[in-house]
């Protein structure tokens, strides 16, 4: 779970992480133009050719996963960012060094002072002038600080510009599991109340042979779960009573339908969080079912590798009906036509 439902702290914490990156990066390019050229237009270009240099290798950082580049390109962004940058900070290095081992050339002598005429007159006391106006008050700011403010901002500002387009996917899109959670928070309790054997579909379904019917106590819904530890305590936990289970073989598919009684309908609602949030992890897809289920395409390793279910609460009894598959059905229609033969209430 995250911070709203659908979106998880993996998300929320991929997209800090991308974005701290990407305004470490940009903020070393960004700040070496003070040292690769001076003030004024050269810097500017500095500056633009430095963050030009960057930009391949962060936006492959950024969305390898989207783009997968081969690891000739992922190498050569790599190289063209460093070693243009270094090429760049070489030549300044240079041309500076040369600038600095040229010869000054030479002053013509100065005139000897006329010592007489700058001795001071006897008897005055000199003092030392000293410039108010030129002193820095106490207190205040070296410009420095707010120069390089413009130069921050502008770097968070790129960094947003290119892990927008990943924040945007993160939340747009949504997981399996992410897509449960926002189901479950709508909380939708049907209001009809009955006893787990009253959800079942009659016994005889035409085309179908009757595999299982009877109730089910607390150790046998758990045993016939993949998690049943966890399953044992939480049911427990949760208050189930009684359980009811009738399935079907047929010539194509196998049926199922399954409800668990509880003591509350709180008790009901927490143990179809809990089974969801299991479920929702071998998912291929999560939907909306009729009466407010939370629909699972499932993916299975041994029978056949596709089942979707159904499942919902109604007062205190959670009710699931489940079909397995060959292959991923179009849509849901099959699973969804089943929850008809359930009897009217």
């Amino acid at each position: 779970m995250g911070p709203i439902p659908g979106l998880s702290w993996a998300d929320v914490f991929g997209v800090v992480v991308a974005f701290a990156g990407a305004a470490s990066l940009l903020g070393i390019q960004w700040f070496q133009a003070d040292a690769v050229a001076p003030a004024g237009r050269a810097r500017r270009a500095a500056r633009i050719t430095l963050i030009a240099l960057v930009i391949p290798f962060l936006v492959i950082s950024l969305y390898q996963a989207w783009l997968a580049p081969p690891d000739s390109i992922r190498v050569g962004a790599l190289i063209l960012w460093l070693g243009g940058t270094v090429l760049m900070r070489s030549t300044a290095a240079i041309r500076e060094w040369s600038s600095m081992s040229r010869p000054r050339p030479s002053r013509s002598p100065e005139p000897r002072p006329n010592e007489l005429a700058q001795a001071s007159p006897a008897n005055v006391l000199v003092q030392a002038s000293v410039e108010v106006g030129s002193s820095q008050p106490f207190g205040e700011r070296s410009p420095g600080g707010r120069q390089r403010l413009p130069g921050f901002l502008a770097v968070l500002l790129l960094a947003s510009v290119a892990v927008a387009p990943r924040a945007v996917v993160a939340v747009a899109t949504q997981t399996p599991c992410e897509r449960v959670e926002v189901l479950l928070a709508a909380r939708n309790l049907q209001p009809v109340e009955a006893d787990p054997v009253e959800w079942m579909p009659p016994p005889e379904l035409p085309g179908y042979r009757l595999t299982l019917d009877g109730p089910t106590t607390l150790e046998e819904v758990a045993q016939g779960r993949k998690n049943p530890e966890e399953s044992r305590k939480e049911l427990a936990r949760d208050g189930l009573v009684t359980g009811y289970e009738r399935s079907w073989d047929g010539p194509n598919d196998h049926l199922e339908f399954a409800a668990q009684g509880f003591a509350t309908s709180e008790g009901a609602l927490e143990f179809h969080a809990f089974a969801n949030r299991y479920a929702c992890q071998f998912a291929n897809e999560v939907f909306p079912g009729p009466r407010g289920a939370i629909g699972l395409q499932i993916r299975f390793a041994s029978g056949k590798p596709i089942g979707e279910q159904l499942s919902w609460v109604s007062g205190k009894t959670r009710i699931l009906v489940f079909v397995d598959h060959d292959l991923p059905p179009a849509d849901h229609s099959r699973v969804e036509s089943l929850v008809g033969l359930i009897p009217p209430r």
